[in-house]
């Protein structure tokens, strides 16, 4: 069971999703934020897309560890949000639309060996399916890229996120991007995902979310943060800082369409 998706609490976390950290890191300071599904909404030029996640992808590697539910693409609708925005940020949501019925299935089963608290072994979450608000970011600095503006044939390096994941009440999400934050938080030995534009034609209308590296067992997997969120208060004032569980291997293929 997870938490109540009210806008009052979207603004919170995507606050806090939105940066990267470091554990050991002083604590950030919330700025005020708008949920992602109402900044698509807003944005005129903001384009409902069809989302397909591969469930199996040999090129790739034996098994990926982000797959659908095995519900067939996922289309943006009253219950989910599918858009790239003005700006070209792809926006895939299915925890903050009401009634929403879609996940995506997360597998953990590939952890890094000493890359979780002080050093210690990865904690890892159940490997199941999930309520998710996932996002690349390529407008973000340093990348000042944009699914719009791919050519043909062109790959370019973007930032992935995954949050609003939850077990029980606790809240997690999967992190791939190795510059700063933000607010200055940052876990560099992650990666950042490759967007190749597979249109023929420009503008581009077709693009597929792959790794940007390669594991040591040959297959392409990116290093991911697991990251969980921890509320403190001092002298009245809450703060909730993300913190590390561990990395993980993870392959995926994602790709998306303008109708």
């Amino acid at each position: 069971m997870r938490g109540r998706r009210w806008p009052v609490m979207g603004v919170a976390q995507l606050t806090i999703v939105l940066a990267a950290c470091s554990d050991g890191a002083s604590a950030p300071t919330p700025l005020r934020a708008v949920p992602e599904q109402a900044l698509s909404a807003a944005s005129p030029a903001a384009a409902a897309v069809t989302t397909t996640i591969a469930d199996d992808d040999q090129s790739l590697a034996p098994a990926l560890q982000i797959r659908s539910d095995g519900g067939g693409a996922y289309l943006n609708s009253n219950t989910l949000t599918s858009t790239i925005s003005s700006a070209g940020k792809w926006l895939l949501d299915s925890y903050f639309p009401r009634n929403s019925t879609r996940t995506i299935y997360l597998d953990f089963s590939r952890p890094i060996p000493g890359s979780g608290p002080n050093g210690g072994n990865a904690v890892a979450i159940p490997s199941q399916s999930y309520e998710f608000q996932g996002f690349i970011d390529c407008p973000f600095a340093p990348y000042n890229n944009s699914f719009w503006n791919i050519a043909p044939g062109q790959t370019v390096n973007c930032p992935l996120h995954i949050g609003e994941l939850f077990v029980g009440t606790q809240k997690y999400s999967v992190h791939m991007n190795p510059n700063p934050g933000t607010e200055g938080f940052t876990w560099g030995e992650t990666d950042f995902v490759h967007v190749t534009c597979t249109s023929t034609t420009s503008p581009c209308t077709r693009w597929s979310i792959t790794p940007s590296r390669t594991a040591p067992d040959g297959s392409a997997a990116n290093v991911a943060a697991l990251l969980t969120y921890v509320t403190t208060t001092t002298k009245g004032k809450s703060t909730t800082t993300p913190v590390k569980q561990g990395d993980f291997y993870m392959s995926f293929r994602i790709d998306v369409t303008k109708p």
